[in-house]
């Protein structure tokens, strides 16, 4: 009965056996055959039943002895080998029974090649993009792409090949374990849609594969390049940007004729998608250094101070012009505040400018006195705040320019303008205001003596009213004089040329010196400005020569000296001293500020006995 019950249960148990779903194969741990084998497990392998039967595990199981000795832990995952080399992860669980009387292992396992791939691919991407995220240089990458996905794939060799700068050529990428021959002989290949299989995959947009290098005709122009080395299959994917642009092609090669397993592609893709990141990683970082240069040259050539501080007032940026104006390199600069670097003054005005942009937000203009290597000039400022992406401010930008000249010139035009005032107001002065004082008087006189004669006289009257007429004609002809010397009608009704015949004639009139103009061939086109700056220091030049020279002749001459316009004014009168026109005094000034404003030169020459000449050149 004991020995019916036990076959009835080996019975039973062989029944289970062959029928489990499960992949098991019975072992024997001495000889390291395989002793029986169910369905599942030779299908898994690629074998039927009974071809397994006595065939060393190590056929299957190329770690065997090492794994059967060690049995721990006692569930692991191992490497198998199914009919046709292709290799599959298992995960193994051991159990010791007895098979016809003697002591046999029974192999219970299950493949996880998708399961482990699935996670090999993944810790191989993490590290990947662990090291683009990092910087690394993109040859360094690509190289250690191709060796991780050469380590998941088993037994393919693996190459990158990037699109050139034209879109028309591939170069070499990474091939770290092809022949250097062969990726040297193909480094320039022309893509195309008989280019081999990578060229036609950059060239179409889409995966290409190979099964055969020896017979497939996209490879008739590359093919001796390629089978003397071994090479017989090739699958490449394109590489493709995020706005799907061609950056180049990711390739799998193998040494038998051969057609992509679901892992390939899965790691062609993997693998083209990787390469993606990190050439477009590379780009942008080229792209962004570029910027930087160009951003940087404009800054450090930039004739105004431009730096970026912190919140804190530390200096993050300063160009050259920083350096040259303050005597401060920016290396000193750097990590440093104004109190750090420049006297309490300074400092204070800048820190509470600083401040005040922070606070509000909003970018503001400032004069702030910068000391200069030599002495303290005065800029003007403008601050603005730099925002995080929530829109609290963060740092300060400044771009500063020297001013200091422009309020020089300023102040000068104000002592200008206040000469002119000051000369206009003499004039009214000695002429209406005289005239005036007479009139009234005379008015006064005719009132007292209608108040006093009950009938007055008409011839008297007469006389009195007359004298009165003329005085009021005289202080009309004044006044029109005075508003003409302010701005002749004549300049702008019909231009310089004219504005300066009628002020010759008005001023030989006035004097009696004769004055003469001599103008250049052709329309005189001068803008207004340039014209009423001409106008007035031909007005001024000829109001000191009238006053002071004691001249017979005033020559005025207009010419063109190239890309200037020259206007010379020379008098035959005592002349001025030499020392004389090198000092500022009334009139000169105004003359030289105003031809400087407009990018000219006013210059005051002469001798005593030998005239006055006032030469003034103008850019046209």
């Amino acid at each position: 009965m004991r020995g019916q019950a036990v076959n009835e249960s080996a019975g039973a148990y062989r029944v289970l056996f062959e029928r489990s779903p499960s992949p098991v194969l019975l072992v024997d741990p001495a000889s390291l055959r395989v002793l029986r084998a169910n369905h599942a497990a030779a299908a898994e392998y690629g074998y039927r039943p009974e071809e397994l039967v006595d065939l060393p595990l190590t056929t299957l199981w190329p770690r065997a002895e090492e794994g059967l000795a060690q049995r721990k832990p006692a569930q692991a995952v191992w490497r198998h080998v199914r009919r046709g080399g292709e290799a599959i992860d298992v995960e193994l669980r051991f159990q010791d029974v007895a098979f016809a009387g003697q002591p046999a292992v029974a192999l219970h396992f299950s493949n996880v090649t998708h399961r482990a791939f699935s996670t090999a691919l993944l810790e191989a991407q993490n590290r990947l993009l662990d090291l683009i995220a990092r910087g690394g240089a993109l040859a360094y990458v690509l190289e250690e792409l191709v060796l991780a996905m050469e380590r998941l794939s088993g037994g393919m060799t693996g190459s990158l090949l990037l699109v050139d700068e034209d879109g028309r050529r591939a170069r070499h990428g990474a091939a770290p374990n092809l022949p250097p021959p062969y990726w040297k002989a193909v480094d320039g290949l022309e893509i195309g849609p008989r280019a081999g299989t990578c060229g036609t995959a950059m060239y179409l947009g889409r995966l290409v594969v190979t099964s055969d290098i020896a017979l497939d005709p996209l490879w008739d122009d590359y093919r001796a390049l390629a089978l003397p080395h071994g090479l017989r299959a090739c699958w490449s994917m394109p590489v493709r940007s995020s706005t799907g642009r061609v950056l180049g092609a990711f390739a799998m090669y193998y040494r038998e004729p051969n057609a992509p397993s679901g892992h390939d592609l899965r790691l062609v893709e993997a693998g083209a998608a990787l390469a993606a990141i990190a050439i477009e990683r590379e780009h942008a970082d080229r792209t962004l250094k570029q910027s930087e240069a160009r951003l940087r040259a404009i800054v450090d050539h930039a004739s105004a101070l431009v730096l970026l501080k912190d919140a804190e007032g530390r200096y993050l940026m300063v160009n050259r012009r920083f350096e040259e104006v303050t005597g401060v390199p920016a290396a000193v600069a750097l990590g440093r505040t104004d109190r750090q670097l420049f006297d309490q003054a300074t400092a204070d005005a800048c820190t509470a400018h600083d401040r005040q942009v922070l606070e509000s937000g909003r970018p503001f203009e400032f004069e702030e006195e910068i000391r200069h290597v030599d002495a303290p000039r005065v800029y003007l400022a403008v601050k603005f705040p730099l925002r995080r992406a929530d829109g609290s401010a963060y740092a300060i930008g400044c771009v500063a320019t020297d001013i200091t000249e422009r309020r020089r010139w300023e102040w000068q035009l104000h002592g200008v303008r206040e000469e002119e005032r000051v000369r206009i107001s003499r004039d009214i002065h000695d002429h209406l205001g005289q005239m005036l004082t007479v009139l009234r008087m005379n008015l006064a006189l005719l009132i007292r003596s209608l108040r006093d004669s009950p009938v007055l006289e008409r011839e008297a009257l007469a006389v009195q009213l007359q004298s009165i007429e003329e005085l009021v004609g005289r202080l009309i002809d004044s006044v029109r004089r005075i508003v003409t010397e302010l701005r002749p009608e004549v300049l702008d009704s019909l231009g310089l040329a004219a504005a300066l015949e009628w002020q010759a004639e008005e001023f030989s009139r006035r004097t009696g010196i004769a004055c003469t103009l001599s103008l250049p061939g052709g329309a005189v086109e001068v803008g207004p400005e340039r014209a009423t700056a001409l106008f007035r220091i031909s007005q001024e030049a000829l109001s000191n020569a009238a006053r002071h020279s004691g001249a017979d002749l005033v020559e005025i001459e207009l010419r063109r000296d190239g890309a200037f316009l020259e206007m010379r004014i020379a008098d035959d009168g005592r002349g001025i001293a030499p020392q004389a026109g090198e000092t500022v005094t009334f009139g000169l000034r105004g003359m030289r500020e105003r031809a400087a404003m407009l990018g000219g030169s006013a210059t005051i020459a002469g001798a005593p006995g030998k005239g006055t000449t006032v030469t003034v050149r103008l850019p046209e």
